[in-house]
């Protein structure tokens, strides 16, 4: 009597994160999701072998300006990292708006909004002070001059 062995083996196929929203582009190997406006992003299957994290880059909206010669509005925040573990789900996604420019001199400009992906939130800019006012500019992101 003879015996046979017989093996099999299951062949892995490596698969990615398959997802939409924003503007999609490509980069060399990496699908680029811009969202320049409110939205959803949205993650329809996650990949094996490690392959369910993404690389972010979230700016806030920037302060407005003070009154006539005052100070510049500040900069939006900026967060940007590699290796956040997403699920298949829906992300909403928050765009900060740029602050308003003061409308007289005794008022600053106001304060950026907030951008916000999942846990991530990057605070909006400080608005620039007003010429004739006794304050200094609002904290944010980056604080208005």
């Amino acid at each position: 009597m003879s015996n046979f062995i017989i093996d099999s083996y299951k062949y892995l196929v490596e698969s990615f994160i398959s997802a939409e929203g924003g503007t999609e582009t490509t980069n060399g190997d990496f699908k680029v999701h811009k969202f320049t406006s409110n939205g959803t992003f949205t993650i329809n299957s996650v990949g094996n072998s490690g392959n369910n994290v993404v690389e972010y880059l979230v700016i806030a909206g920037g302060g407005g300006g003070g009154w006539n010669l005052a100070g510049g509005g500040g900069a939006g925040g900026m967060l940007t990292a590699t290796g956040l573990t997403v699920s298949a789900q829906d992300y909403s996604i928050t765009v900060g708006a740029g602050g308003s420019a003061s409308s007289s001199g005794s008022r600053n400009g106001g304060k950026g909004g907030n951008s916000v992906f999942s846990s991530i939130t990057s605070i909006g800019g400080g608005g620039g002070r007003g010429d004739t006012s006794s304050t200094t500019g609002i904290d944010g992101g980056s604080g208005g001059g």
